[in-house]
């Protein structure tokens, strides 16, 4: 298994457990998630290796923090088109603390809530649109997007909550989210409390997976209270 298979798994789960878990519980399988995506996608034992072989620093060392200030400005180069997202986006992660609470602060977005809330919540400046000051993000969707978004939503809601639907009639009935603009996956995926990032068939293919998984675990489920 890969991180970023792992991390998909932790979702399904999430998903599939959401009934009898409590909040922090969801939070802990999302921060996890988030951080098994942020690092390269690679088997569990190849990330084992190199967390070994990173060469010590010392007693004396630190983790190396970020410049705020600079970042502030970094975020609203990103949202003037100046600076690419996927260059500052590492340093965002990197935020921890009251860090965290001085970016919102600066674009004046609530600081409640979950450190991964709050990572998610600093993510969406650096897509195109407008924040607004409760901190959902404006895309500037057209009609038709928005209509997409929303038809979007009621598919995947409805193969999450669907019983008896194979993989396959997963694949069919999701194939048409393939062909969405990847404004409108972002949105559908942030939507559904999930992170945006990567390609559009990317994001597309994060979605069908987890559904693919959920089906997986209902049909084992079946499976054994079948007695088979």
């Amino acid at each position: 298994m890969k991180t970023h298979e792992l991390a998909d798994f932790l979702d399904h789960l999430r998903i599939g457990l959401d009934a009898g878990m409590t909040s922090s519980a969801k939070n802990a399988f999302q921060e996890a998630a988030i951080a098994f995506r942020e690092v390269p996608n690679q088997t569990l034992k190849a990330l084992v290796q190199q967390i070994q072989e990173k060469p010590s620093t010392g007693g004396n060392s630190r983790t190396a923090t970020v410049d705020t200030a600079q970042l502030i400005n970094r975020i609203k180069s990103v949202r003037e088109g100046t600076e690419s997202a996927d260059s500052v986006l590492p340093d965002i992660n990197k935020l921890t603390g009251a860090r965290i609470d001085e970016v919102l602060q600066a674009f004046s977005l609530p600081k409640s809530g979950t450190k991964p809330t709050k990572i998610g919540r600093i993510r969406t400046l650096l897509d195109t649109g407008t924040t607004s000051s409760n901190g959902h993000q404006h895309n500037s969707l057209s009609e038709r997007e928005s209509a997409l978004v929303e038809q979007g939503l009621q598919i995947f809601r409805s193969l999450r909550e669907g019983e008896n639907v194979s993989i396959e009639e997963v694949r069919i009935v999701f194939s048409p989210i393939f062909h969405y603009p990847k404004s409108v996956i972002e949105e559908i995926t942030r939507r559904l409390e999930f992170t945006p990032n990567g390609t559009a068939e990317e994001m597309a293919k994060r979605l069908l997976s987890i559904l693919e998984g959920l089906k997986l675990s209902q049909a084992k489920g079946d499976w054994i209270l079948s007695g088979r």
